[in-house]
């Protein structure tokens, strides 16, 4: 190996590198994006939970 392939072999190294660090940044922005949306949809099946335990218990 020359010079010029280890630098061509760091070069890919740290592409890859970002690229695996773009690639986790995605994902966790994902799972917190789905835990957003799982709470609010727990809290909207709640609500109407309340409204038809309301409905059977007073009306």
């Amino acid at each position: 190996l020359d010079v010029g392939d280890v630098r061509a072999l760091n070069e890919s190294e740290k592409q890859l590198s970002s690229i695996y660090a773009d690639v986790e940044g995605g994902k966790a922005a994902m799972r917190k994006y789905i835990r957003v949306l799982l709470g609010i949809g727990a809290a909207i099946l709640a609500f109407f939970a309340g409204i038809v335990c309301y409905t059977v218990l007073f009306a």
